[in-house]
């Protein structure tokens, strides 16, 4: 568990993230942190590696550059949501800080954004169809932080339980649930959840104690009606196909999303035969 200190500074964090769009002084911001201002400057420095109003200003740009990239909002218009009183002084913060102006990296990543978006769907994934499920109860398997590292570290704890029941290799209905999106900020990475998950069939369901017992949870993948798409290739490359997905299909498409975690079918997971070129999964988008 964070110290005192650390809590301190993640309050303001959040704050700073949710208050960009207003002035921001030490002495609010020390209030929030509930530290004094003398003390809270330098702290926030030695735990950041950089100082206050360098943070701040960072975290604008920032801010600008995704509003720069995905909306149509007018430059003067992100300016303003980003906490600048002008087109002049945001287009000299901006041009400081990312070396050309803000209509320039505009147009720069908008190109961008359209060759990723035609490499994805031409070399990853492909839409395949919908689909109705019914409710499906499953063992699975949770790990938390960075789904960098949370998914294989939940893999393997769920394979070690098959393992040790003798049913690793036999077929399987394995999912994976992502529960969080890695770029919300009001999400902190530890907090990112990951489930590794296999339906509750007959045959495991004759191991039922031995699983639990081997930390394994009881739990219910949501039924309903479900988009879905085939990615191609390694897991590690299944992030690019989600962005294909939430950055561009669902935008095509006149489709509503409903309140329930996609979630990956993962059938060759432990296949030894595979190698990553030829895994196949496919991804359940939750629809209307």
């Amino acid at each position: 568990m964070d110290g005192y200190y650390q809590q301190a500074i993640k309050r303001v964090l959040r704050y700073i993230d949710s208050h960009l769009d207003e002035t921001l002084s030490l002495e609010d911001l020390s209030k929030v942190a509930k530290v004094s201002t003398y003390h809270f400057h330098r702290l926030f420095t030695g735990y950041m590696g950089i100082s206050l109003g360098q943070f701040i200003k960072r975290r604008r740009i920032e801010r600008s550059m995704s509003q720069l990239a995905y909306t149509k909002n007018k430059t003067i218009q992100v300016a303003l949501s980003s906490g600048y009183d002008s087109h002049a002084a945001f287009t000299k913060a901006f041009g400081k800080e990312m070396g050309m102006t803000p209509t320039e990296f505009r147009n720069r990543m908008q190109q961008k954004k359209g060759e990723i978006m035609m490499h994805l769907k031409n070399a990853k994934v492909e839409f395949v169809g919908f689909v109705e499920m019914p409710d499906c109860p499953v063992f699975y398997i949770r790990r938390m932080g960075s789904y960098y590292v949370s998914p294989s570290e939940a893999w393997k704890k769920l394979k070690s339980i098959l393992v040790n029941i003798d049913a690793v290799y036999t077929p399987g209905e394995y999912m994976g649930i992502s529960h969080d999106n890695p770029h919300d900020a009001d999400i902190e990475e530890e907090a990112l959840r990951f489930d590794a998950c296999i339906a509750q069939e007959k045959r495991l369901l004759a191991h039922k104690a031995s699983i639990l017992q081997q930390g394994a949870e009881e739990g219910i993948l949501s039924g309903g009606r479900y988009a879905v798409f085939r990615h191609r290739g390694p897991f590690e490359h299944l992030g690019e196909s989600f962005h294909y997905i939430y950055g561009s299909w669902i935008y095509t498409k006149d489709q509503k999303l409903r309140d329930a975690p996609p979630f990956v079918r993962m059938p060759y997971v432990f296949d030894p035969s595979r190698t990553p070129a030829t895994q196949e999964s496919d991804i359940h988008i939750p629809v209307k």
